[in-house]
């Protein structure tokens, strides 16, 4: 089985581009990057439980904001409609769905 590779930039940033990203389920905590680079987290159920910027670096995608340190992710395209995110500090992923707000 060949090693994942990760979205490189020009893929990275399209897929990106105004989406909301949770690791399934209706009320779940999720992730919203807006177009205009406001990143945002909910909690579950609508609740915005912190609210920082998203840009681009070395081919991850990076959040930062009030006391929040830096964190960057690499994101494999698994092929079945979920992405792997990984954390580029621990390595540590998340298995998650995309989807466009509506």
């Amino acid at each position: 089985m060949p090693t994942p590779v990760p979205l490189q930039d020009h893929a990275l940033r399209e897929l990106v581009f105004d989406i909301y990203v949770h690791r399934g389920g209706d009320d779940g905590p999720g992730e919203f990057f807006h177009a205009n680079g406001v990143y945002q987290r909910d909690g579950g159920h609508g609740a915005i439980v912190f609210e920082g910027s998203y840009g681009f670096r070395d081919g991850a995608i990076c959040v930062w904001g009030d006391g929040l340190a830096l964190l960057c992710r690499r994101v494999v395209d698994n092929g079945d409609g979920t992405y792997t995110f990984i954390n580029t500090a621990d390595g540590t992923t998340a298995t998650m769905f995309v989807a466009r707000p509506r």
